[in-house]
């Protein structure tokens, strides 16, 4: 019994040691727990738990923060759910691994999807928790990589950014070493100097490119000392010799000691722009020189009528250099604009040109206006000036003649056409009455004067005719000139028939605009002067229209003697005539009337041989003529 209560109180002590022992244990359990937890929830990592279905059990707060989700939410959530479908079936399919090692072999980069969507990147490294033995969850962490790959991608999309324009670039873009071996060259590059990649990849040392290889060195030794070069004007070489003119911006490339490794930059080459440089050089010293040997006055002034420009002339015509001055008041001594100004005109882009009467000094000056375009957007006005006083009073003189010599010769043309007349008259009543008394040669003479007065008084009409033609106003009016033909070709109807000459015309022309009287006269003189000239050969005239681009244009075709070429030169002039022209009755005033005529309408006369015989005669009419 004794015995028993020993072993009791033994077993009862040892139960006490092993309560204590276990309250011990609990104490650290707790403790370790606790320190867990302390390090779960204050980590700098995210941490989180789930089973072996992928259900989050447990997250820390910087995972909870990571994601965007509560505690509470985190717990609704699974690997589907932050993974996405994909990267979740990679994850399930490393359970049986961590099942047998117990933790992965690898740490896994994984994109995980936040509570408002966006994207994070992560570095994930798991292992498995167990529970009375078992596999029970599996515990991760992560930590966050956004920056960094955010960064990498910026870096990567930088580079593939930087080698599209590298590879596109139309300058010739390089990078070589201090030594000169190129490194890498762009497309442009190459194409600049016809070398391939792997000809300059190859150790191609810079240096042949140098015309003089001393531009090495000295550029080596600029841009070594600022760091950075721009627009350094150097002589290069191609693969085939042909030397360049070009400009190098460039940089440095250096260690993180400081140590300049070598340079990168652009290669331009400017040699059609040197070409056109030196061009516009010599065009400006060939217009400086036209300036100065001008016998007029030049000025330039701006839109607000201030002189930039003035000629050595305009200078002596002034008595100083007005630039910087009111054009109006330096030039012309006016206190306002000048009354004829055309700046609104030419600063729209027009070139004016005018006459005009300088108050200053009465003189008479013909001027033109131009506008003068300027790299910068901007416009200025050029004025050229001519003294044309001299050729006004001739001008006016000229008139004065031109009215005399007009009044002379109506008058001398009605003191012949009179007497003219009256000759014809008595000649032709002598004729009539005492025919019969006079011998052969008496009515021959007869005969004679009645033809030189009636030719005298044809002359004399001619005469007016050609003195209107140039004189008389035009009655502008749109003309059907299907009618005018028709009446021409009545008045001729007899000869046309007697002499069995075919008429053609178009069946349609469209209406004209022109003074009728003229398109009258011009037609008609031209069928006379087929019908005068066809000899008896002429069998067809032929009237023709074409409709031109900016005129009408009329044509009388005959197929009759035809005309020679030295004759086709000169036959529009006044009082002249053809060589084979003798015995037929002509004043030589007719195609002259026609030309006049035609140049009146803002057109012009002309006559063409035919190939095997005839000719054409043309006449063109503007189709500008204002109706009024």
């Amino acid at each position: 019994m004794i015995h028993d209560d020993e072993e009791l109180r033994f077993k009862a002590t040892q139960l006490e040691k092993l309560q204590s022992e276990y309250e011990r244990m609990k104490d650290r359990f707790r403790e370790m727990e606790a320190r867990y937890r302390a390090l779960f929830d204050r980590s700098i990592y995210c941490i989180y738990l789930h089973d072996l279905e992928g259900q989050f059990l447990d997250a820390n707060d910087a995972a909870l923060r990571l994601l965007g989700y509560t505690r509470e939410e985190i717990l609704s959530q699974d690997l589907r759910s932050v993974l996405g479908e994909t990267q979740a079936r990679d994850a399930y399919s490393r359970l049986p691994e961590i099942l047998k090692e117990g933790a992965s072999r690898e740490v896994k980069e994984y994109i995980l999807r936040a509570k408002d969507g966006n994207t994070v990147w992560v570095e994930v490294d798991v292992s498995l928790i167990y529970q009375e033995g078992r596999p029970y969850a599996i515990q991760g962490v992560a930590k966050d990589i956004t920056l960094s790959k955010k960064a990498g991608l910026a870096l990567r999309e930088s580079e593939k950014r930087y080698r599209t324009l590298f590879e596109q670039s139309v300058d010739a873009v390089y990078m070589t070493s201090r030594e000169g071996t190129v490194i890498d060259a762009n497309p442009a590059l190459m194409a600049l100097f016809g070398y391939t990649r792997e000809e300059l990849l190859s150790g191609f040392d810079v240096r042949q490119l140098y015309c003089d290889p001393k531009d090495r060195d000295a550029f080596k030794e600029q841009v070594e000392s600022s760091g950075f070069l721009r627009n350094y004007p150097v002589a290069l070489r191609r693969k085939d010799g042909t030397e360049i003119n070009c400009l190098l911006t460039s940089s440095t490339r250096q260690s993180e000691d400081g140590r300049v490794q070598g340079y990168q930059g652009i290669i331009r080459d400017v040699t059609e722009q040197s070409k056109a440089q030196k061009a516009l050089q010599d065009r400006e010293a060939h217009y400086r020189a036209m300036v100065e040997a001008f016998d007029g006055l030049i000025y330039i002034c701006s839109k607000d009528y201030r002189l930039e420009f003035m000629n050595q002339r305009l200078i002596e015509r002034t008595g100083y250099d007005a630039t910087g001055e009111l054009c109006y008041k330096a030039i012309h001594n006016l206190d306002a604009v000048c009354p004829w100004c055309v700046n609104e005109q030419v600063f729209k882009g027009e070139t004016v040109r005018l006459e005009v009467l300088s108050p200053k000094d009465n003189r008479w000056l013909y001027v033109v206006n131009t506008p003068i375009f300027h790299a910068d957007g901007t416009m200025s006005k050029q004025n050229l000036i001519l003294d044309i006083t001299d050729r006004k009073r001739m001008e006016q003189d000229l008139r004065e003649s031109a009215e005399s010599l007009k009044f002379f010769a109506y008058s001398v043309s009605h003191d012949l056409k009179s007497p003219a007349i009256g000759a014809y008259g008595f000649a032709k009543r002598l004729s009539e009455r005492y025919r019969d008394s006079l011998d052969e040669t008496g009515r021959h003479y007869c005969d004679q004067i009645a033809s030189a007065s009636e030719q005298i008084a044809v002359l004399v009409d001619q005469i007016n005719l050609f003195i209107a033609a140039k004189e008389v106003p035009l009655n502008l009016e749109t003309i059907d000139v299907k009618k005018i033909l028709e009446r021409i070709r009545e008045d001729f109807s007899p000869q046309l028939q007697v002499r069995q000459i075919d008429w053609e015309e178009p069946e349609q022309i469209p209406p004209v605009n022109a003074d009728r009287l003229s398109l009258s006269r011009i037609l008609r003189n031209l069928v006379d002067n087929a019908l005068k000239y066809g000899g008896t050969s002429l069998n067809h005239i032929r009237i023709g229209y074409r409709d031109e681009e900016d005129h009408h244009l009329f044509f009388v075709e005959d197929n009759g003697a035809g005309i020679k070429g030295e004759d086709a030169q000169k036959i529009f002039g006044v009082f002249m005539r053809r060589k084979d022209s003798k015995g037929v009755q002509g004043t030589g005033l007719g195609l002259a009337i026609v030309k006049q005529m035609a140049e009146r309408h803002g057109g012009q006369a002309w006559v063409e041989p035919g190939v095997e015989g005839g000719s054409t005669f043309y006449v063109s009419i503007s189709k500008d003529l204002p109706l009024g």
